[in-house]
């Protein structure tokens, strides 16, 4: 009672400070140590993109390395593209089935180009260009109680114990606990220097939703030299990728100033930058192939948007608050590398494995949150990005049957979405001047996120599944 008396009392100093309160110390901004968790998931889901391509390729789960004769296996070994004995256009489209998450619609996952030049006997000249698209959207996963016994008021009470002021909160990198603040969730008592909040006791109702995805594309071009006992391969490619979290807290049901809220936070990240690559692929007894590639990244531009808004349902029906903060610097990519392997049953098919790697990042070169620490912490939590890929292809006639599996790791110490599994069938008919593919792909991820009220543990899986059409073209 004696605080809603204090409430009452200040309502006409909260009034007045409303101008106030919605001045953002962008120059004191910098990432929080309670996001760098959050915010490592979002630069790891760059790091383990499994990559779109065409319809043959994904069906095979990307097994190319040692194959070729697809452009969209370009990325994996460059040398590839020498095994083309003709040019060929290369279309595909590709669409979401029977998912939950919001739909991708439908796209280009693939456009290619190789021409074939020959040289002399047994020896040609092949020249590529190749676009590629991939996007994913996991399932919103959404967690509703009805009388909890805890809020999430309480981790911003607790987070700002011992910080004299809301300039202090924002400094020292405390940007929920700030929002709450600026959002009439949380008021400060300046006689006693300390946080109270304005939403008394339990809410009736928690909700919370969480969600995550990327998207990239890839331009690349190069060319291939095909000899008679191997083939040599080099490409430079440009891209751009963009992953996103997104967590929103609503808790209602309150007495006092404010009886509930509506909290979110996101994190987005997008980088651009550029690559070499070498490849080659050597023709071995027994009709195996084996294939080999290193990729040598450029310095990268990186982006990173933050975002924090609180919605406060109060007395006053105060306006909602919103902070924002945009940092962009430049680091170095890790180098990466893939190793396959390939027998072939003469005309009949192949079976094909595949190893990836992708060592850690170098450190940021120009970093504006280096100074509290968090980009080295946020190095610190990431792991090597590795998989596996097996592919299989059956032919019969006209007819190719198809078979694919691909995995990677998380690329960090947090359990999260950037690791999946990918499982594929297909079919292709080929034709003197053309050929018809299709793929159903089907793609796993799992993560485990902590509750941001208690740390509990949740799981979060995601499946989707997608068909992909493409068709190829003689030239």
């Amino acid at each position: 009672q004696q605080q809603q008396v204090f409430i009452q009392q200040q309502q006409q100093v909260f009034i007045q400070q409303q101008t106030m309160k919605k001045i953002l110390f962008i120059g004191a901004l910098a990432f929080s140590v309670a996001a760098q968790a959050q915010s490592s998931v979002v630069f790891n889901m760059l790091s383990s993109d499994g990559g779109m391509g065409s319809a043959r390729y994904m069906a095979l789960g990307g097994a190319m390395g040692a194959l070729g004769n697809d452009a969209s296996a370009a990325s994996d070994n460059p040398a590839g593209i020498g095994t083309y004995r003709s040019s060929e256009l290369q279309i595909d489209w590709q669409g979401g089935l029977m998912t939950r998450q919001d739909p991708t619609g439908i796209q280009i996952p693939n456009i290619s180009y190789v021409h074939v030049m020959p040289v002399a006997k047994g020896y040609q000249l092949n020249g590529f260009f190749a676009f590629q698209n991939d996007s994913w959207s996991g399932n919103q996963w959404q967690s509703i109680e009805s009388n909890p016994n805890e809020r999430m008021v309480d981790q911003w009470l607790d987070a700002s114990q011992g910080i004299n002021g809301p300039d202090e909160l924002l400094a020292a990198g405390l940007l929920g606990a700030y929002t709450a603040y600026q959002g009439y969730v949380l008021e400060y008592d300046e006689d006693n220097n300390e946080f109270f909040d304005l939403s008394q006791g339990l809410p009736s109702q928690h909700v919370t939703l969480i969600k995550q995805g990327f998207q990239s594309n890839h331009l690349i071009a190069g060319a291939s030299l095909r000899t008679p006992q191997l083939s040599l391969g080099l490409s430079r490619s440009y891209s751009h990728a963009s992953a996103f979290e997104a967590l929103v807290v609503d808790e209602d049901g309150f007495s006092g100033y404010t009886s509930g809220y509506t909290y979110s936070q996101s994190d987005s990240m997008s980088i651009t930058g550029a690559s070499s690559s070498l490849g080659v692929i050597l023709r071995l007894p027994l009709d195996l192939q084996a294939g080999m590639r290193i990729s040598m990244p450029n310095v990268a531009s990186l982006d990173w948007y933050s975002r924090y808004r609180m919605t406060a349902r109060t007395t006053n029906n105060d306006p909602p608050f919103e902070l924002t903060d945009k940092q962009t610097w430049e680091t170095l990519p890790g180098v990466s590398a893939a190793f396959s392997l390939a027998k072939k049953f003469q005309s009949k098919g192949f079976i094909a494995v595949e190893y990836h790697r992708k060592s850690l990042p170098e450190l940021t070169i120009i970093s504006p949150i280096s100074a509290i620490g968090i980009g080295q912490d946020l190095l610190d939590d990431l792991v090597v990005v590795e998989g596996v890929r097996v592919g299989m292809e059956w032919r019969k006639g006209p007819l190719a049957y198809r078979f694919g599996y691909q995995q990677s790791n998380a690329g960090t110490q947090f359990k999260d979405h950037s690791g999946f599994q990918r499982g594929s069938v297909g079919l292709g008919y080929r034709s003197d001047q053309a050929s018809i593919h299709l793929a159903l792909v089907s793609n796993y991820r799992q993560a485990r996120i902590y509750n941001p009220i208690n740390s509990d543990l949740w799981t979060v899986n995601a499946l989707q599944h997608q068909l992909v059409i493409g068709i190829n073209f003689r030239v």
